[in-house]
């Protein structure tokens, strides 16, 4: 029950239901989500881990205000570490794991026959992260970057709501052709890179 609780508050505050600045008071969350003030105060310190929310003794939980210059260190960072996670894909990815990138490659083309939806777009981009961080074989790694992809999903709704996915089909396909399939790893690598690049890139046209 904490790890739904957890999971659904996350994505609330990712997806600015409560926006930055919020408090967040724990007998309104207990009640909400029908579960003890113990609960919900070891769920806002795993929170706190995500820097989304600050803790103020005796002063109550907020949710964190988004200070764009952080975010600096945490691309440089992703980058290397997407195109680490890339090349252990390669090397340690699983038939059933296989099975999933060609799911979700062929669920992308058939969506992209149709009308495209914002949520559609952000749901791939966020499958396709999951599969590569469970796919790459090493729980730090994994662990940091689900970290990072999350505190970037939230400065993406952030910056702008209607900053869409869909100039990040091409590196989906790409990486599954190039990397799943004719096992290339130097041009996966490269191509995990530049997806993290592209999104730096994007973030600037919107803050600049």
């Amino acid at each position: 029950m904490k790890e739904k609780v957890f999971l659904d508050l996350r994505d609330k505050i990712m997806k600015l239901e409560y926006k930055p600045g919020t408090l967040l008071n724990e007998t309104n969350l207990a009640n909400e989500y029908n579960v003890s003030r113990t609960i919900i105060r070891e769920v806002l310190r795993g929170l706190k881990d995500y820097g989304f929310v600050e803790i103020i003794p005796r002063g109550g939980t907020y949710v964190s205000e988004i200070n764009l210059k952080e975010f600096r260190d945490i691309f440089e960072i992703k980058s290397e570490l997407e195109g680490l996670a890339a090349e252990l894909v390669l090397e340690r990815i699983n038939e059933e794991q296989k099975q999933e990138f060609t799911e979700l490659i062929q669920k992308i083309q058939n969506t992209f026959t149709t009308e495209i939806k914002h949520g559609d777009l952000i749901e791939f981009d966020e499958k396709f992260h999951q599969i590569m961080r469970e796919a790459c074989g090493n729980k730090e790694v994994a662990r940091i970057l689900e970290s990072y992809h999350i505190r970037c999903t939230r400065l993406w709704y952030y910056v702008s709501t209607d900053i869409t996915d869909e100039i990040f089909v091409e590196d989906y396909l790409n990486f599954f052709e190039l990397g799943i399939k004719q096992q290339n790893i130097e041009g996966a690598k490269n191509i995990m890179k530049k997806h993290t690049d592209k999104f730096v890139e994007l973030i600037k046209s919107k803050i600049l």
